[in-house]
């Protein structure tokens, strides 16, 4: 499978492709801060293919993502054509209409995103929001294991959009970081921070 959003990857656990990223000019990948325990290689196909450089779930464990830049394997990798429907540069911010239309997850090597209900919380996860500082979107169904990074769409007149990220599952809901928080995080440490 190529290097695109809902790739397979692996840090020290295994995880999915968020988005790639274009930073002051370099290509990054993006995903989640957990998956890396202390390494810093990130792997896809069995190849290491980017580097580890920021990781926001030590500083913040609400912000759980990660950036690696890729090296030469990584870029050879990309494959702009694979999922091209899912292939996006826009993002969404969580609202209300959300939850009415409800969501896309392309978890770790799917072909096609699967419908997600977005939903109300519950009192376990309402504890866990509460710590956070920026509101979780909560999903039913809630993925499956590997997932953590898999992007998580909106689509309105078949224009696609990025709304966030899976961090994991609690109680039987996908909770997903809003994506705005992690390029704002971003902005702070590089000047140009593109979607790819």
């Amino acid at each position: 499978m190529p290097l695109a959003p809902g790739a397979p990857i692996v840090g020290d656990k295994p995880g999915t492709l968020t988005a790639l990223l274009q930073l002051d000019g370099e290509p990054y990948a993006l995903t989640c801060g957990h998956i890396f325990t202390g390494g810093r290689a990130l792997y896809h196909d069995g190849r290491e293919v980017a580097t580890l450089t920021h990781n926001f779930c030590h500083v913040a464990p609400w912000l759980d993502a990660a950036v690696a830049r890729l090296n030469d394997a990584g870029r050879d990798a990309i494959d702009t054509a694979h999922n091209r429907e899912w292939w996006v540069t826009n993002v969404r911010e969580p609202n209300a209409s959300i939850k009415r239309r409800g969501g896309y997850l392309l978890g770790r090597g799917a072909t096609r995103p699967l419908a997600v209900e977005i939903t109300a919380h519950n009192r376990r996860v309402a504890a866990f929001l509460r710590k956070s500082r920026i509101g979780l979107i909560l999903t039913r169904p809630a993925g499956a294991p590997g997932d953590s990074g898999a992007p998580l769409y909106v689509s309105r007149n078949g224009k696609w959009r990025l709304l966030g990220m899976q961090i994991g599952a609690i109680d039987g809901l996908g909770c997903h970081v809003p994506l705005l928080p992690v390029l704002a995080a971003l902005r702070l440490r590089h000047e140009r921070v593109y979607i790819l």
